[in-house]
């Protein structure tokens, strides 16, 4: 009996100490080391976990700016530079962003262990990366805010592609903040964005680069071509077609208007473009829409009447 109660305890003990055979792995059980001991390797070293595997441009935020450049505005603007992975006691996978003076921006968001593995993956550690960086000079104290698109897997070819990307990223920015601009300045607005849009659609590596552009840029275009009487760029209008079917209605009646000062029955054709209804006296839009209305100063079946716009509508 004795030797029963040995042998019992003895096998309690073997449990206690090196878990059950028979038990199914636990998910704290599951270890995955995506760093091994670094003395043991070499320079060639890669993560082998964790990984970007479709290689992309990744657009994340800027943190930290305030403390790396304090209240130092001059960096604020678009940059270009690169991203480095860097030994941080508050994040284990953190990234640094640096200009291309080696000044660092930033960080990216902390515990971002994709983008970190990555970027030593495939990048040995430093990855080429453009952005934009803001400055708000508020109280109690300035803030910063930024955007960066950093390369991930990206071969030369495409990180040149990239690189083209920021010149027209750069010149756009700078004339976006303009605050007289002409018809040069909007036509460049006008080109760099169908040009972003090419590039983009040519690659599913470029999809998370986002282009600030807006619609009124080409009703300011034609604006500014019928102040200075452009009649030649006025009669090549068309090639923007798909953009001026963008526009609402009013800015499209805008620009038939400025059209016709300046070239009379000029014969330009806006590709579908949906005229609402208006007099012939004052230009008095009977019917228009927004983006999930139907709008009429006539009163129709199935219509609302909204005393602040002085009409009827219905919801799309």
């Amino acid at each position: 009996m004795i030797v029963l109660l040995f042998i019992i305890g003895v096998i309690f003990i073997a449990l206690l100490i090196g878990g059950s055979p028979w038990r199914n792995p636990r998910k704290n059980d599951i270890h995955i080391d995506s760093y091994p001991d670094r003395a043991s390797s070499n320079k060639s070293y890669r993560p082998q976990k964790f990984i970007i595997v479709n290689k992309m441009v990744k657009k994340e935020r800027i943190v930290g700016a305030f403390y790396s450049l304090s209240e130092n505005h001059s960096y604020a603007g678009p940059f270009e530079g690169y991203a480095l992975c860097v030994d941080n006691p508050f994040d284990n996978y953190a990234v640094a962003i640096y200009n291309s003076n080696n000044v660092r921006l930033g960080y990216i968001p902390r515990d971002n262990r994709w983008i970190h593995n990555s970027i030593k993956h495939y990048h040995e550690g430093n990855a080429y990366c453009w952005g934009y960086l803001g400055y708000v000079n508020s109280t109690p104290r300035p803030s910063w805010y930024g955007e960066v698109y950093i390369s991930v897997g990206l071969s030369k070819s495409e990180i040149e592609i990239l690189k083209s990307f920021y010149v027209i990223y750069k010149e756009s920015s700078f004339l976006s903040r303009k605050i007289k601009k002409d018809s040069t300045d909007y036509e460049s607005l006008i080109e760099n964005y169908l040009t972003f849009q090419r590039i983009i659609s040519s690659s599913k590596s470029f999809q998370n680069i986002e282009i600030d552009f807006k619609n009124r840029y080409v009703s300011s275009y034609v604006v500014s071509l019928s102040k200075e009487k452009n009649l030649e760029k006025i009669t090549s209008l068309d090639r923007y077609n798909h953009l001026i079917i963008k526009l609402t209605p009013l800015q499209q009646i805008s620009i038939k208007n400025k059209i016709d000062k300046v070239k009379p029955n000029a014969k330009i054709n806006f590709v579908d473009v949906k005229m609402p209804n208006v007099t012939s006296d004052n230009v008095l839009f009977q019917e228009w829409e927004s983006k999930t209305l139907l709008w009429s100063k006539i009163e129709k079946p199935g219509f609302k009447y909204s005393a602040k716009k002085n009409a009827w509508w219905r919801k799309k």
